[in-house]
């Protein structure tokens, strides 16, 4: 799943026009809005139907 995850990062990172980052009200979340049209492996397990799963990054994943 964390590579999963990488994955849509290190795209997002590479196509920034893909993207949108999103304003929550809590500090330690990030959101972004990914183009539905994105297609990616195992994305069924990221991201359900009609539903949301989030994955803890570990600390040194995070850029202080």
């Amino acid at each position: 799943m964390i590579n999963a995850a990488i994955m849509i990062l290190a795209y997002a990172h590479a196509h920034p026009q893909s993207y949108q980052v999103r304003t929550v009200p809590y500090q330690n979340v990030a959101s972004i809005l990914l183009d539905d049209r994105v297609l990616f492996p195992e994305q069924s397990l990221l991201f359900p139907t009609k539903s949301v799963t989030g994955y803890p990054f570990a600390r040194t994943f995070c850029i202080q």
